[in-house]
Formats: structure tokens, sequence, C-alpha cells
């Protein structure tokens, strides 16, 4: 479950574009997909799942091993399109790669976006917290 949470939100942006040009239902293409951090992972899960040729660039040469593991190469609203990227990620068995965190380290994770080393959608972990006091 904590992994569709980014499908409800940030991920959206990108599935949209690639139904409304068509890529959802077209053919195999070569699609290029520019950086393989929170959403550039999903634009390519969703293309591959769609049967089309991914090309992923990065200025992170780190991020090869990710591409890879994604069997990728290396070298952006509403209800219904929703709806239908849910349908899409459900039969598709697709999900954000995603890591649980505490809101005690953001300070971290914002280094790592800083630093360009995400390869990965950042869920805080509320489940725990107590309720401030202020209001």
């Amino acid at each position: 479950m904590d992994a569709s949470t980014p499908l409800l939100c940030a991920v959206i942006t990108i599935f949209n574009p690639l139904k409304d040009h068509y890529l959802v239902s077209s053919p195999e293409k070569r699609i290029g997909v520019i950086g393989l951090g929170g959403l550039g992972h999903m634009v390519v899960k969703f293309c591959k799942a769609f049967g089309h040729h991914v090309i992923v660039i990065s200025t992170s040469p780190f991020k090869d091993v990710e591409a890879k593991r994604l069997r990728t190469y290396l070298t952006l609203r509403g209800i219904k399109k929703t709806h239908e990227m849910l349908d899409v990620w459900g039969k598709h068995n697709i999900a954000c790669n995603i890591k649980l965190i505490k809101a005690v380290i953001i300070d971290e994770v914002f280094e790592r976006v800083a630093k360009n080393d995400v390869c990965c959608r950042f869920i805080i972990d509320i489940a725990n917290v107590a309720p401030t006091q202020d209001i």
C-alpha cells in the first residue's frame, strides 16, 4: 500500500502525457526519459509495461545500475485518467520504488535530493507519530 501512495499524486502527472500522446496503446516506440529519480523511474516502468523501448538520459553516472535493474538502456488531471492509470498499475503490477522514512530524517532526504542521489519516492511514515499538542 505504501508504494501506491505516489500514484495518486505525482505519478498521475507522468501518466497523463503518456495517455495524451497515445503511448498507452500505441505500438512499440523509442522513448527517452530524462532523469531516473522519483518520477523518472515510474515513466520507465509504465513505458516498459506498454511495450516501448526506453532510453534513460541522466547526469548521474551511478544511476546506470538502477537503469539496468529496470531493464532500460542508459545513454506531466483528471479522475478518469487517474482511474485508468490505477487499472494499468494493477494489470501490470506496477509499483513505485519507495523508501519509508521517519520525519526526523527529512533534512537528510533534502540533502540527498540536492545531491541528485534519489532513485525512489520518499514516503514519510506518520502512522506512529503522536499528534501535536499545538493548535
